[in-house]
């Protein structure tokens, strides 16, 4: 691969040559990673008032996928993050959900991804209230793609070990250890299914999917679901608050 070739270059290359497969949704990012900062969306010209040189300055996607046009918004993400890191042991924990629900991830992406969400919210703040004895804190990160670029709906954690005791009182946590995987996944597991099967009138189901508008696929999909351990991945600690970002 050439050195500094740019993502743009890549996909208009594969795109050309036949190679790139993808979904009509997937050629929409394509193609406005590939036009970004191009006579293609259209820009402005600028002209030097003392030397009259002229020198267009075309037009970025704003695709949240492009790597150009979230550089910025990167950039002052890390910034804000890095005003609150506090001087503590962080743990980073991943929370997965089974391959079976990706059809209705790529049908109802918001109604599933604000479910995956709440589900990891909510069992952060339950089990750590209850086995630790207080509250924490955490930011929460999704990613929708594996390495592969296969769907793998999954949210990074980044938790700071520091425990807000009943009384307002804060309690730094060991470096070593953070909460039972086994646990997390277990409660996780409950709390998303419940949440999931509550939210069944309001997914849109179409093509493979249209079968789960039937009680009884529902009924033998949840108990697959609930037959399976849920993958709740602890990672190693980050080396300390300046590693965490």
């Amino acid at each position: 691969m050439k050195q500094g070739i740019e993502l743009a270059e890549i996909m208009r290359e594969a795109a050309e040559s036949g190679t790139l497969k993808a979904s009509k949704e997937q050629w929409e990012v394509v193609n406005a990673i590939i036009n970004c900062r191009t006579a293609s969306l259209g820009g402005h010209l600028y002209r030097c008032g003392d030397c009259g040189e002229e020198q267009p300055r075309y037009n970025s996607c704003r695709n949240r996928h492009c790597p150009k046009c979230q550089g910025g918004d990167i950039a002052k993400w890390l910034e804000k993050r890095q005003e609150e890191l506090l001087p503590v042991p962080y743990f980073h924990v991943v929370f997965t959900i089974p391959h079976e629900l990706n059809g209705f991830v790529l049908q109802n992406k918001r109604l599933m991804l604000n479910l995956l969400f709440q589900a990891v919210s909510k069992t952060l703040k339950e089990v750590s209230k209850r086995r630790l004895g207080g509250e924490i804190g955490f930011f929460a990160v999704l990613h929708t793609w594996g390495q592969l670029l296969e769907l793998h709906p999954h949210i990074h954690c980044v938790i700071p070990g520091v425990i807000i005791k009943a009384d307002g009182t804060a309690e730094k946590m060991s470096e070593k250890y953070f909460l039972p995987q086994r646990i997390l996944s277990t409660v996780f597991r409950a709390i998303f299914c419940k949440m999931f099967k509550k939210a069944q009138k309001k997914l849109a189901l179409h093509g493979q999917q249209k079968e789960f508008t039937e009680k009884a696929k529902v009924d033998k999909l949840m108990q697959k679901l609930f037959s399976k351990d849920w993958v709740v991945y602890a990672k190693e600690p980050f080396a300390g608050p300046q590693a965490v970002l």
